[in-house]
């Protein structure tokens, strides 16, 4: 389950340009996990947009689209791990929570999101306090501001 003390460090992001005139972007963890929020995250051409001329953009650009396919491939296995849980009845706190915490790094893809939902639906009837602190880690990490 996941307690808000025990949230990582935020992640730093540093974006600068060199003596020569090179743009440079650096990211520094702290733990396993980036913690990002959707209302900073960078949103990707559903319109059609001019390629983009800066090197820091197309960097940007670049990491977000990487992102989104990473996405695509966890997507069918995670799929397949809830079907079968979900199939065998599967009560054990751990396996669940497991798979909770790794899809909540997803849940910026519609797809994911509603496997997220699924498995707290279930998750629910096993244990409603372990639930509801995950959908409100979802909705600290992922919701909009003034989204209910």
């Amino acid at each position: 389950m996941i307690q808000d003390e025990n949230l990582p460090e935020p992640a730093e992001i540093r974006l600068y340009q060199t003596e020569d005139g090179q743009s440079r972007l650096e990211v520094s963890f702290s733990g396993e996990t980036c913690w990002q929020h959707k209302r900073k995250r960078l949103v990707l051409m559903k319109n059609k947009v001019k390629p983009p001329t800066n090197e820091l953009v197309q960097v940007i650009c670049e990491l977000a689209v990487a992102r989104q396919q990473l996405a695509r491939q966890a997507e069918p296995q995670y799929s397949f791990e809830v079907e079968t849980l979900l199939r065998d009845q599967c009560r054990d706190p751990q396996r669940i929570e497991c798979l909770l915490d790794g899809m909540l790094d997803f849940c910026f893809d519609d797809g994911m999101l509603r496997l997220y939902k699924n498995l707290c639906r279930y998750y629910f009837k096993i244990d409603p306090l372990a639930t509801a602190s995950y959908v409100y880690a979802y909705r600290e990490m992922w919701d909009e501001k003034g989204d209910v």
